[in-house]
């Protein structure tokens, strides 16, 4: 087809801007992708144009991919949704993989890109809500971009927002962080190759840390717990999981003390108090809700020796860069649990890579840094599945490769593998990999991994975290 571009502004509301329009007419954005590749929509006047960057979407890599999208018209363009002011080191580690695989030419010479969106709230952008903003983008990428994988968000009320929104479009959404026991199930309860569930995971779901919480606890004779939690399917299903698992092994009581915002914050810090517990479990999605929790109790007498439980959020070095002032002298009252500090030959040869393209930053910079070069990997395999045995590249075409990754040969995630997994591939053989993060081995009914649960205290000086011991999945 031969194509014929002309230039014009737009409408005095967006007076600033250029588009360039084609002739061919169009009903969906699928059409003006299908006709001339990335980087094209269905504009209002129902003719093919060049798509407006969002603006919570202007990092992508290469860094030219809006800007010479003539260059990536046959790109495999792949999305990852992040809150880029406190998950830069998983927007990164995400990025390292895509920047990997397209050193080794991708797949069959089809570069890799990645576009990176932000659903951080930023009153300069919009005035959206971080779940709002996080629906918003994933809608975006998935329907008005046709990207087919997003990879994140990191919290579980943010990645529930992403699913609803991208699922429709049938994107697969794969996070490195989303732990709550409520998204098991989002995807329906039971999963097959006909059928695969579109929302994945390279952390365990916190099922498993709810139950060590609760061991630890009665390990060390903690008979009556007051829980404090922020609302959303992260700190509800959390807290649940934990009251059900403390319960069943002859706990005593456990008051149970909600919050939405920061006055509800205050208001069940002092309610939990007033309790009178052995001890009070914390949980809460974001770091800064753990910071503002601890300075607050940090100046209440209730709290000077009370045994204090705290959840993967806060295994955060900022949480003690933010707290160091004023709680240091409750940090020999906490403890809390995480899935594992990655080890091994994967997360070393990881771990190297990330401080070479992104020094000073180090990948202990998040617990979950591993676990986002993963989820990345994840999604260029399952392309790489979808390409040799699915009719096109789509959303349940990978995930049906997802389901690929756990039986067969043994194959460790890095890069001088790739051409090794596309063969199996291309032979339709699955494989069984190991990533930075650990095992990779989803369950074929829950598509869910499991993981070891480090329990852990802050350092005596208050400036890192010692793992106490680690339980195995």
């Amino acid at each position: 087809m031969r194509r014929i571009a002309l230039v014009g502004l737009l409408s005095a509301a967006s007076a600033c801007s250029l588009t360039t329009y084609n002739y061919t007419s169009c009903d969906t954005n699928a059409d003006c992708r299908d006709a001339f590749g990335f980087g094209y929509v269905c504009g209002d006047e129902g003719l093919c144009a060049e798509v407006e960057v969002e603006p919570r979407c202007e990092r992508t890599w290469p860094v030219d991919l809006f800007t010479r999208v003539e260059d990536y018209r046959d790109a495999i363009v792949l999305g990852s949704v992040y809150d880029q002011s406190s998950d830069m080191p998983e927007t990164q580690a995400s990025q390292l993989a895509i920047m990997q695989v397209n050193d080794l030419s991708g797949l069959d010479g089809r570069a890799y890109a990645l576009v990176e969106c932000s659903y951080g709230e930023d009153t300069r952008l919009d005035t959206r809500t971080r779940e709002e903003a996080a629906a918003y983008t994933a809608e975006w990428l998935a329907d008005t971009l046709g990207v087919p994988a997003l990879i994140g968000p990191a919290t579980s009320s943010t990645a529930e927002a992403v699913y609803y929104a991208a699922a429709p479009a049938d994107a697969v959404v794969i996070s490195p962080s989303a732990t709550s026991p409520a998204l098991s199930t989002i995807d329906g309860l039971t999963k097959t190759d006909e059928a695969p569930g579109l929302f994945w995971r390279t952390a365990p779901p916190d099922s498993l840390q709810g139950e060590v919480v609760a061991v630890d606890m009665l390990a060390r004779k903690t008979a009556n717990v007051a829980v404090i939690y922020a609302t959303g399917s992260y700190g509800e299903g959390l807290a649940q999981v934990f009251t059900a698992e403390f319960a069943a092994r002859g706990g005593g009581t456990v008051t149970l003390h909600a919050f939405s915002d920061a006055t509800e914050r205050a208001v069940a810090l002092g309610a939990a108090a007033a309790a009178a517990p052995d001890e009070v479990l914390f949980i809460a999605a974001e770091s800064a809700d753990v910071s503002a929790f601890l300075n607050a109790a940090a100046v209440q007498p209730a709290y000077a020796d009370l045994p204090i439980f705290l959840t993967d959020s806060a295994r955060d070095e900022d949480v003690l860069l933010d707290t160091y002032a004023t709680a240091f002298s409750l940090f020999d009252q906490v403890r809390g649990t995480a899935p594992s500090v990655p080890q091994g030959d994967v997360y070393a040869f990881f771990s190297g890579a990330y401080s070479a393209e992104f020094a000073p930053d180090v990948a202990t910079d998040s617990v979950y840094t591993a676990h986002a070069w993963d989820a990345a990997w994840l999604a260029i395999y399952g392309v790489a599945w979808a390409a040799a045995n699915e009719d096109g590249i789509t959303g349940t075409g990978i995930a049906r490769g997802l389901r690929q990754l756990s039986a067969g040969t043994y194959i460790p995630i890095n890069p001088t593998n790739w051409t090794e997994v596309r063969a199996r591939f291309d032979e339709g053989a699955p494989v069984d990999v190991t990533g930075a993060s650990g095992p990779l081995d989803f369950d074929p009914d829950t598509e869910e991994t499991t993981a070891s649960i480090d329990v852990w205290e802050i350092d005596v000086d208050g400036r890192g975290f010692t793992t106490t011991y680690t339980t195995e999945p």
